[in-house]
């Protein structure tokens, strides 16, 4: 991969490398390498909608296949395992003893089948979305051709087992590894490829619920923390109407959990932001008990094939007690938004109905968490439904008039619950709007998630999501097109600029001031620090781990780099930060000795170490040999790493 300068092509969304010895005389010396190119031409536009209506086309075409495999691929599975001993899923039903202890069977032979199948595709384990959302950010949007349909086979044993495992995450993987699949066999760039895989995940998602807009919107959603990727809602429309169009065409149209016809009372509004309130703590519960299962059983010194195993075991046990939480918790979930829910949990049934919300969440975390493939979305809607149940209950028994039923704050609560945990507030809401049928809960449900979403803080169950565009470690898909997630700004303004203090660095080159004011969709720069905010180069680029090469305009001395640097290290200006990227070593060796030549570097794997100057510049006029030394390995003193007085490591 090379970068060069504002002439260069971006029609795969990254430049080439200049001849050698040319000189681009219209470009400044001072330029920043890898500015970005010109603006597009007055019909670039129309062609541009043209592409992407077509292959947001083909997405949703492929989503809309793959939510249909996914679909009777489970239903077989669970005809076969648990049809013919008389398990039901929809409503839940486990037999006497004997069945229960063949459950406990069933349920551990999913979780082995599904742990030997992801041997092949270690990338299929777990939700899948994470490791999908990995690839958009990391990978530029590839994905290993095997993973779509190990993901698609391993995740139907689970889920027709009866484990508690959601159908979301195997079919947003499945559709995004077929996207870049299809991607690859089109010959696209990385740029419109990462886009593709961007919009499958969220198409994937709307059509196994039925949501075409919410889905959309998830695209540009799922992948941040708080941002949104706006140039995928565009092809994420388009795929989602043709995904949901093949679905609906043989599952039918309707929504999921039918049509809420109640009316409003906004009297109620006080205590949908106090279910609000709960919701977002519930959220932080299932992040974490999902978190920490990851990591015991990534930490257990089991093989990871026997893992899932392991947790279906455990979950099979938990569903003997609550027969509630088998499956994906979708059809319970329509259980408790009927009008006959709250007959149901009356009396002592609210001791259970306070218990279901943890029992899912225990049993989703052993599933997914060992490595078993399924999804945390659909088990997390129930998980919110229950918990505004439960709420919604009390009320009713402490406020006969104001609340005659529980059901809304059911609705309300599995929105807000997993609005918060995924930090999808407002695809979320979209999605429960159609999943219901109904905009009467709208006033609600904007608040609910809103509170929920500020009390849960930075918890996500996802954790691949970046917090920023400007965090992420590939460059926006607008990038190609003379735009940067940061727009008008320049670096003075949004921080990214800082005055480096003298002692490795001398000041900035003759010229590279008035750059720091100069637009970023013009130049997208980022400085990157070190100790006492030594400025060591401009970041003019920054791409994913994969690739392994950057572009640097380097000051006056010579660095090493303990890990990959980020927009989102060198916007926080945090040299800790910048030490906690990736378990990658960069090293910068400038080409020529002259601080405005391009340096670049090559990604190699050690393992972190602290950095410290240990020399100071020579006087003026002298050669300088500023040099950084890294702890040496098994006691033994370390050598220079880099000297500029002779070029050599």
């Amino acid at each position: 991969m090379r970068l060069t300068s504002s002439s260069s092509s971006f029609s795969d969304g990254l430049p080439t490398e200049r001849a050698p010895g040319r000189a681009d005389k219209s470009v400044s010396d001072h330029t920043f390498i890898a500015a970005m190119p010109r603006p597009p031409v007055s019909g670039w536009r129309r062609s541009y909608f043209v592409r992407w209506f077509l292959l947001g086309s083909l997405v949703g075409l492929i989503s809309g296949a793959a939510a249909l495999a996914l679909h009777y691929l489970t239903v077989a599975v669970r005809s076969l395992a648990l049809g013919s001993l008389g398990f039901r899923v929809s409503p839940p039903s486990i037999p006497g003893p004997p069945g229960g202890l063949a459950f406990l069977g069933i349920a551990a032979a999913a979780g082995l089948a599904s742990g030997l199948l992801t041997e092949a595709a270690p990338e299929a384990r777990g939700s899948g979305i994470d490791s999908a959302i990995a690839a958009y950010h990391e990978l530029g949007g590839a994905i290993r051709r095997a993973v779509a349909p190990i993901k698609l086979l391993a995740s139907s044993i689970v889920m027709g087992a009866g484990l508690s495992a959601g159908d979301e995450g195997p079919i947003a993987q499945a559709s995004a590894g077929f996207a870049s699949w299809a991607s690859d066999l089109m010959g696209l760039g990385p740029g419109e490829r990462r886009a593709l895989v961007g919009v499958a995940i969220g198409t994937g998602i709307g059509t196994i619920f039925k949501t075409p807009i919410g889905g959309a919107f998830l695209a540009a959603e799922i992948l941040y923390r708080r941002d949104f990727e706006y140039e995928l809602v565009f092809p994420a429309f388009v795929a989602s109407a043709v995904g949901y169009t093949i679905y609906g065409a043989v599952t039918g149209y309707g929504p999921i959990f039918g049509f809420y016809t109640a009316p409003f009372d906004p009297a109620r509004l006080p205590l949908y932001a106090l279910l609000g309130v709960l919701c977002g703590l519930v959220a932080i519960v299932y992040v974490r008990a999902y978190n920490a299962a990851e990591d015991a059983f990534s930490a257990a010194r089991v093989p990871r094939w026997a893992r899932p195993a392991l947790g279906g075991l455990a979950a099979g046990a938990i569903a003997l007690a609550f027969p509630e939480v088998m499956g994906t918790g979708t059809s319970w979930t329509a259980e408790l938004l009927s009008p006959s829910a709250p007959a149901l949990y009356a009396g002592a049934g609210l001791l259970i109905l306070a218990a279901l919300p943890f029992a899912k969440i225990a049993a989703t975390s052993l599933t997914v968490g060992s490595g078993g493939s399924g999804g945390v979305f659909a088990p997390g809607i129930f998980v919110g439904a229950a918990t505004g149940l439960l709420f919604g209950a009390l009320m009713h028994m402490l406020a006969p008039s104001l609340v005659q039923s529980p059901v809304p704050f059911a609705i309300v609560g599995m929105l807000a619950v997993f609005g918060a945990a995924g930090k999808l507030p407002i695809s979320v809401t979209v999605m429960v709007v159609e999943m219901t049928g109904s905009l009467q809960l709208l006033p609600a449900e904007l608040i609910a998630v809103t509170i929920a979403y500020v009390v849960s803080g930075p918890a996500t169950i996802y954790r691949s999501q970046r917090m920023s565009r400007a965090g992420a470690a590939w460059p926006s898909p607008s990038a190609g097109r003379g735009l940067t997630s940061l727009g008008a700004r320049s670096m003075r303004e949004v921080g990214l600029y800082r005055e480096p203090h003298v002692g490795g660095f001398d000041c900035l080159p003759p010229g590279v001031s008035g750059e720091l004011d100069r637009p970023l969709r013009d130049v997208q720069p980022y400085l990157l620090q070190g100790p006492a905010e030594v400025l060591y180069g401009v970041l003019a680029h920054a791409l994913g781990p994969g690739l392994l090469e950057y572009a640097i305009y380097c000051g006056r001395t010579e660095v090493r780099f303990g890990h990959h640097v980020t927009p989102e290290s060198a916007e926080s200006g945090s040299y800790k930060a910048l030490l906690a990227i990736s378990p990658d070593f960069c090293e910068i060796r400038p080409s020529r000795l002259h601080n405005r030549e391009m340096c670049r570097a090559s990604a190699r794997s050690h393992r972190p170490r602290p950095l410290k100057p240990i020399d100071e510049p020579k006087s003026e006029g002298s050669p300088r040999s500023t040099r950084i030394r890294g702890p040496a390995p098994h006691g033994r003193p370390r050598g220079p790493l880099i000297s500029r007085a002779s070029g050599r490591s």
